[in-house]
């Protein structure tokens, strides 16, 4: 959820425009992307979930710092502005990636300014578009190009070249996805997903030996699944929220039903762990969160879905905030 909020967070403030909210449009995505990820922000927006996180950072100013809640406020409020936001890519190890923004309304002068635009220096043409380069104020210091494609589609990325071929497919000019594409058919959101994600060919997402290199120096005991992943043809994650419960569901498609059973195995073995952590810690909220994972195999595919009561999740961030201010006193 940090991940997916962060990624958000970044997407929105980069480009403070709007969007438009359900399915992918494929129409957008060149037909040899091999990952997509789609944002539904309006899904998000009128989500129990989303308006309570709200409701706590407000709440809860002097905790979490006044000037942390001003921005996450502004920012809300410039999501009221956003459909929805598609990222995709053409490969997993260079991780550069094209953002397709669809938009209600925006102000130029308000996205340029905000994403750092030299407007000393002259954007370069494409056609009768024009391409600012920034470099954002977060994150890596790489250059970043901007086209403020139309008063309604926003296009950004870390290459000039694939935001130039964006540009090219929204005007026509590409061959874009196709319904009949395998990835297509992996990014058809369910009801009440603020996220779904898409890849194929996954042994390039993970090449041999990358698992070794990608251990989190602070969590040595928990190795990167590198093995399973280059065995899964593709891969599929969704998150939302459905009636009264925030779920997540991860579906893999691996290369043998051997290989299915190995992931099988491992998923039932961390849920084990989880429920057996539950009960020495009588922690209550992991037992229940153990409660709602469902792990099913058929054929070559492994699905796990969790699903969590949307009103403990914000129980539980309540109580951490809550926490956090009696420390601080």
């Amino acid at each position: 959820m940090k991940r997916l909020m962060t990624t958000m967070c970044m997407a929105t403030a980069v480009l403070a425009s709007g969007v438009q909210a359900g399915q992918v449009r494929l129409i957008q995505v060149p037909h040899n992307a091999k990952w997509v990820v789609h944002f539904d922000v309006e899904a998000f927006r009128k989500s129990s979930f989303g308006n309570g996180m709200m409701d706590i950072l407000k709440s809860h100013e002097q905790a979490i710092g006044p000037e942390k809640v001003a921005r996450a406020v502004a920012l809300w409020n410039k999501l009221g502005d956003v459909r929805d936001i598609t990222l995709y890519g053409h490969s997993y190890t260079k991780k550069i990636g094209v953002g397709v923004f669809n938009v209600v309304r925006y102000d130029q002068r308000e996205i340029k300014k905000l994403v750092g635009v030299d407007d000393t220096a002259p954007p370069r043409a494409h056609g009768k578009h024009a391409i600012y380069t920034f470099v954002p104020r977060r994150g890596p210091r790489k250059t970043q190009y901007l086209c403020l494609y139309s008063p309604r589609v926003i296009v950004a990325g870390g290459r000039f070249d694939l935001v130039t071929a964006a540009i090219d497919l929204l005007d026509g000019k590409g061959n874009s996805m196709s319904q009949s594409n395998p990835l297509a058919a992996l990014l058809e959101p369910r009801n009440g997903a603020f996220m779904v994600a898409a890849g194929l060919k996954m042994d390039e997402a993970v090449p041999a030996g990358d698992e070794d290199k990608r251990d989190r120096p602070r969590r040595r005991k928990w190795r990167h699944p590198g093995a399973l992943l280059r065995k899964a043809e593709t891969a599929r994650a969704e998150f939302g929220q459905r009636d009264a419960d925030l779920y997540a569901q991860v579906e893999m498609a691996m290369k043998t039903e051997q290989d299915a059973t190995n992931l099988n195995q491992v998923a039932l073995g961390l849920v084990a762990m989880l429920r057996l952590k539950a009960e020495n810690g009588e922690k209550s909220e992991l037992a229940k969160l153990a409660d709602g994972i469902k792990i099913e195999r058929k054929g070559k595919r492994v699905t796990m879905t969790v699903a969590y009561p949307t009103a403990d999740a914000l129980d539980h961030v309540r109580r951490k905030v809550q926490a956090k201010a009696s420390r601080a006193k």
